[in-house]
């Protein structure tokens, strides 16, 4: 029989190598549960399930690689993983949402380059001649009409005007002019375009004078990404684009004019040039009020 001292004796010359047994057994049996009886799986990821945010990251880095090597076939290959039903109105609505939080301009234009190409605008050399085409309005102003605002220059409307058959949004006035950012046109333009019409028109739905423009392809698609010219004054000129209001379609743009204030609209890489463009005073069952332009430009066949 063992005392009592002797048997503490012979447990503390054990030490804890019981412990050390334990821990080695049931790492052993962890390892031989998720290896052997209960593996973990391994499952691609698709791009078309991330989430929407990261969409977006991933578009946004599809319209880099495109702005940098100019190669449509993979920037469509990319964007085919995503499965958009809409590609180019994709990427236009991305980059208006990226004007409208204050984001990266430089994202939004490489953005509204792809959906450009995407609806088959290639680059071409060289432009055509520039023409200047003289208009004169054919609407009688008003003798009634005594407002006489401060010349302003044209800014982006928050809320625009609606194109022919769609919903009217009421555009709210601008009382201080926000520059547009600026932005370095590509080396490489989108084909050009020629003048399909143009016109003054009075439209009382609207509370401020706009220059309304209509860009179309040969299929009579919306283009997006069409840098417009707007100038007045001496040497002021402000840049504007098609496509960043997709809600009004992919071709459309404006901008605000102030009444008594001579405009001339350019398209760069096209060659058109549209001079003698003003706010005519309007009257109807609204009472007297200014009217707006509308330009419609396509591409040649």
């Amino acid at each position: 029989m063992l005392l009592w001292g002797e048997e503490i004796s012979m447990n503390s010359d054990r030490g804890n190598w019981y412990l050390l047994t334990a821990i080695v057994l049931g790492l052993s049996l962890g390892l031989f549960y998720s290896w052997a009886i209960s593996p973990t799986g391994l499952e691609e990821s698709h791009p078309h399930i991330l989430r929407s945010d990261y969409k977006d990251v991933y578009r946004a880095m599809i319209a880099s690689a495109y702005d940098a090597n100019g190669d449509l076939a993979r920037a469509q290959s990319r964007m085919a993983l995503l499965k958009d039903e809409d590609e180019a109105y994709v990427l236009a609505a991305q980059a208006q949402r990226i004007l409208a939080e204050g984001g990266d301009y430089k994202e939004a234009r490489a953005l509204a380059n792809l959906s450009s190409a995407l609806l088959g605008n290639v680059p071409v050399a060289d432009p055509p001649a520039p023409t200047e085409i003289p208009l004169t309005s054919t609407l009688e102003p008003s003798p009634t009409l005594t407002a006489s605002p401060s010349p302003l220059p044209p800014t982006p409307r928050t809320t625009t005007s609606t194109p022919p058959g769609t919903a009217v949004a009421t555009p709210t006035a601008t009382t201080t002019p926000t520059p547009l950012p600026t932005f370095t046109p590509s080396a490489t333009p989108i084909l050009p375009f020629i003048l399909k019409d143009h016109e003054a028109i009075c439209d009382p739905a609207l509370d401020v004078p706009v220059i309304q423009i209509y860009a179309t392809n040969k299929k009579g698609e919306g283009v997006p990404g069409v840098e417009v010219l707007v100038k007045w004054g001496d040497n002021e000129m402000e840049n504007f684009f098609t496509g960043l209001k997709p809600e009004f379609g992919l071709g459309y743009a404006d901008a605000e004019m102030t009444p008594g204030v001579t405009y001339t609209i350019e398209f760069s890489h096209s060659g058109i040039t549209i001079s003698e463009i003003e706010a005519q005073e309007c009257s109807g069952e609204a009472g007297e009020y200014w009217g707006s332009w509308q330009i419609f430009v396509t591409q040649p066949d």
